[in-house]
């Protein structure tokens, strides 16, 4: 029978911030919101210098748990970030999104 994608990652928020380092943590989709969490997709995007829209998201990293460390961001735009949990089902609707400048 087909997997159900899980469901919606909860909480999403910027715990530490350091010199381009960043750790993020966050909730397990809620109990019976869908199928069971394989690995979750952190994904961001940055602000162009001066403003204006957002760029698109892309990937920058995956976790098995709900939390990770990431290295080697960007020094200076404004950078915002979420999470999406997948399994072979597919991909759940992503995180709330959190705004951080490094």
């Amino acid at each position: 029978s087909p997997s159900t994608p899980p469901g919606q990652p909860r909480n999403l928020e910027s715990v530490i911030q350091g010199v381009g380092t960043l750790f993020l943590d966050w909730k397990a989709p809620a109990r019976g919101s869908g199928g069971t969490v394989r690995t979750y997709i952190i994904e961001g995007r940055e602000q162009p210098a001066g403003g204006g829209e957002f760029g698109s998201w892309s990937q920058v990293g995956i976790a098995i748990e709900s939390e990770t460390s990431l290295t080697n961001q960007p020094r200076g735009p404004q950078l915002e970030y979420r999470v999406k949990a997948v399994n072979i089902g597919g991909e759940s609707i992503p995180s709330n999104t959190v705004a951080v400048v490094l």
